[in-house]
């Protein structure tokens, strides 16, 4: 019976039904053995003594060959399924990996965690934006060949995201040539903090397109790209918009569009800041106010705005 029992453990699907059948079988090895050596009179008696020692044998090899059986069933069960778990992690891994290359960090790992509804949710933050753009790029780029301008364009971007990623910034859109990036959402240190972050970013990228261009200048590019940058601190409404099938994580509100107006009033190679962000990171950043007020499309109402002054590495 003991054999039958556990072939029929080994080919029952379902881990629970087979836990109980071991549970069962333990115990029922276990009471015939304790009724056996302690209620002798309920069994048959051995003939003899070698008798007793040869069933007693034959018990105890029946019983390891029958461990064994079930022992390898479930070494290999359990073998497949961590290489099923691997395998799984791995396609996980390569997903998160592409998912990475079209939306913000922050939100990749939220959607990995499963719970990207309350970081996305839209809602009013203060949040510092920045956009960049590049100085007659359509003039500039006419005489390159479509895959000299992909290579470029794509070289300059990625120099650009890896800096964005390195000072914590959400990369909210690539729109052509220019580039959006929020600070303080979904995650934020705290408002001085992503100020101090966005304008030190910006800094860097501009370093970053100082190499840039030579590196161009040297391979055939005569006339090598700058960009101007704009950033300005204030609330805007972040999170999810869109249809119910297609989603975008981004920052909208007037706030939004005085930082991309602020970015046209940039020198090339310069940043241009508003007095908000200013007044947050002056401490730690050198900047020049500009004499004369500033309007710009779209806003009525006027602007004190400031030259990051910044030394070239």
């Amino acid at each position: 019976m003991f054999p039958l029992m556990t072939v029929f453990l080994i080919i029952t699907p379902g881990r629970i039904a087979k836990r109980i059948l071991v549970a069962s079988i333990s115990v029922f090895a276990t009471a015939l053995i304790v009724v056996s050596e302690e209620l002798p009179s309920l069994v048959v008696p051995y003939a003899s003594a070698q008798d007793r020692f040869t069933d007693y044998v034959t018990t105890v090899v029946s019983s390891l060959i029958v461990m064994g059986i079930v022992t390898v069933y479930y070494v290999g069960n359990y073998r497949r399924t961590v290489e099923s778990l691997a395998t799984q992690k791995l396609k996980i891994e390569n997903i998160t990996g592409a998912l990475r290359k079209y939306l913000p960090s922050q939100l990749v790992e939220a959607i990995s965690e499963g719970t990207p509804g309350a970081a996305t949710k839209p809602q009013r933050k203060r949040i510092t934006v920045f956009f960049s753009d590049i100085k007659d790029f359509t003039p500039q780029t006419d005489a390159l060949q479509p895959e000299d301008l992909t290579n470029l364009l794509n070289e300059y971007l990625t120099q650009m995201t890896a800096i964005a990623t390195k000072w914590g910034g959400t990369i909210d859109k690539f729109i052509g040539d220019a580039m959006m990036v929020i600070f303080g959402a979904p995650i934020s240190k705290d408002e001085k903090q992503d100020a101090i972050n966005c304008v030190q970013m910006a800094i860097e990228m501009q370093n970053k397109m100082k190499e840039l261009q030579k590196k161009w200048y040297t391979t055939g590019f005569e006339n090598p790209l700058e960009i101007r940058v704009g950033i300005h601190t204030g609330v805007a409404t972040v999170g999810d918009f869109g249809a119910s099938e297609r989603l975008s994580y981004t920052a909208i509100g007037g706030e939004v569009n005085l930082a991309a107006r602020l970015q046209a009033l940039s020198d090339p190679g310069g940043i241009v800041i508003s007095h908000p962000t200013w007044a947050l990171v002056n401490e730690k950043v050198n900047c020049t106010r500009r004499e004369d007020k500033v309007t710009v499309k779209g806003i009525g109402r006027e602007f004190t705005i400031y030259d990051v002054t910044f030394q070239s590495e």
